[in-house]
Formats: C-alpha cells, sequence, structure tokens
C-alpha cells in the first residue's frame, strides 16, 4: 500500500495522477498521521519532500558527483509542502500538479505496530520485531529480563555507545549513511526541504537521532523530525512530546539526552 517504488500500488498512483478515491483505511490513517506530525514539527517531517529526492538522485555525473543546479533544484523546491496535500475520507488530492510523496518516514513503522499487534491477538505477549532502524519491544525477552538493544555508534564502526532496555516501547533510528546532498558530498540520509545544499544548514547537524515513543510510528516519524533538526532544535521538539525520549550523536559523535532518557529505557 505505501510502496512508492512499485508501479500500480496506491502511493505510485497518487504520485503519478495526483489524485486517490477509494483509499484503504491504512493509507487514510497513515496520511493522517503524516498531517499531524508535519504540524507538530513546523514542516521538518515533510513527505511531499520526494521531488528533492529524485533531483539529487539523477544529479551525479559520470564519476558520481553531485551535479544539481539552482534551478533543477528550485523548481524541486516549488513542489513541496504537505500543507498542500488533501486528504480526506472520499480521498487524497495534492493542490500542485506534478508534487509526489513518499511515506519512507512513517509507513514501515507503522507495519511494525500492525505486526506487533496481530502478534499479541494471537498470543505472542512477548516479541521483539526489529526493521531496520525501527524496534518494537513488547513484553519481556525472559520472566524478569527487558529486551536489550544496542544503538550503533554513527560513524558505522561496529561500537555500540548506548545499550538500552526496552519493555512495551518502541524506538526508531534516523541518521546519515545513504545519501551525499551537496556537491561537498557532506552526508545526509533525509533531506531537509528548508536548506538541502549548503553543509552547514540543518540536515547534516544530528549524525544519528534514536526516539523512543509508545509506537513505531511515533518514533520513527519523530526520529526523522529530529533528524532535519539541529541538534539542539531536536532536543527541544523530542522534550516537547507527551511519553517520548532521544538519545542524540551530534556530527563530532557527542551524546545528547532528553530529559528523562534513562529513567525511560532502563540505560
Amino acid at each position: 500500500i505505501f510502496d512508492r517504488r512499485q508501479s500500480a500500488t496506491p502511493v505510485s498512483y497518487l504520485n503519478e495522477t495526483g489524485r486517490l478515491s477509494d483509499v484503504a483505511p491504512e493509507l487514510l490513517e497513515v496520511m493522517e498521521k503524516a498531517g499531524s506530525f508535519y504540524r507538530r514539527s513546523k514542516g521538518a517531517f515533510d513527505p511531499s519532500v520526494l521531488p528533492i529526492l529524485d533531483v539529487f538522485k539523477g544529479g551525479r555525473d559520470a564519476q558520481g558527483r553531485l551535479r544539481v543546479s539552482q534551478r533543477e533544484l528550485d523548481n524541486a523546491m516549488a513542489l513541496v509542502g504537505f500543507d498542500s496535500v488533501e486528504v480526506a475520507d472520499s480521498g487524497i488530492s495534492f493542490n500542485k500538479s506534478s508534487m509526489s510523496i513518499t511515506l519512507d518516514g512513517i509507513g514501515r513503522g507503522y507495519i511494525v505496530d500492525r505486526a506487533s499487534d496481530i502478534l499479541a491477538a494471537n498470543g505472542v505477549e512477548n516479541h521483539l520485531i526489529i526493521a531496520g532502524g525501527d524496534i518494537r519491544a513488547c513484553g519481556e525477552r525472559s520472566p524478569g529480563q527487558p529486551w536489550i538493544v544496542a544503538i550503533n555508534a554513527p560513524s558505522g564502526k561496529r561500537t555500540f555507545p548506548a545499550v538500552i532496555r526496552l519493555k512495551d516501547i518502541a524506538v526508531a533510528t534516523s541518521g546519515g549513511a545513504e545519501f551525499y546532498f551537496d556537491a561537498e558530498e557532506s552526508r545526509y540520509h533525509i533531506p531537509n526541504s528548508d536548506d538541502v545544499l549548503s553543509s552547514s544548514k540543518r540536515g547534516v547537524h544530528g549524525h544519528n537521532v534514536s526516539v523512543v515513543a509508545p509506537s513505531v510510528m511515533e518514533a520513527d516519524a519523530l526520529s526523522t523530525s529530529g533528524f532535519v533538526m539541529s541538534p539542539v532544535e531536536a532536543l527541544s521538539f523530542i522534550n516537547a512530546q507527551e511519553e517520548s525520549e532521544c538519545l542524540i550523536f551530534s556530527s563530532a559523535e557527542l551524546r545528547m539526552f532528553s530529559r528523562n532518557w534513562e529513567n525511560q529505557v532502563r540505560v
């Protein structure tokens, strides 16, 4: 349902035509939540950044170096803004021609939550689901023993500077490992639609943002939001959210914790 890469899926059809009727309840729920996170994060979480992603993915020369013009970027930026997406029971539509969305920052979290609900409904109360950087921990690993999860260092080295103990909670991590989004090849995983060319701006300040929250979907969206903010902005943002805590590794791999991180996850 949420896949934008495969043809004939609801999201790919929406991106192609700008309109979708007879929306599946699951997609409608995720789109409504996406709008909520867009507003809560003041636009930091924005599923409509796909045009920017597409520009950068196609903007490399034969040596793999990024070559994106300001005009190309401006054209893509003009299509961004989730407030131009209309979500209603009757359907979903775009108010801008040629805009498109990606639910990569929230859809997998929703799927993990639903899988966990199915396990619990079938009597599997103790389980741990790991889907990349999205984790749902329910019950205990063994009687009296919580689930133990290690958070990898942003450098990619197999070191684990944070080991946390989880019970009936979710955790998601967003970090800079997949895309180079500026001419100096500074690393981005998630682009910030406010400013994506300068390596000194928000998208590269925090290498890793890990968030614990009641659901994986919430942790996923909040960690995505926090990653495109500066560490100070992200810390303030997460501290303002109910039942959510975060661990942030800055670009120098300095750690920053939200107020109740250690109490919440039992480090």
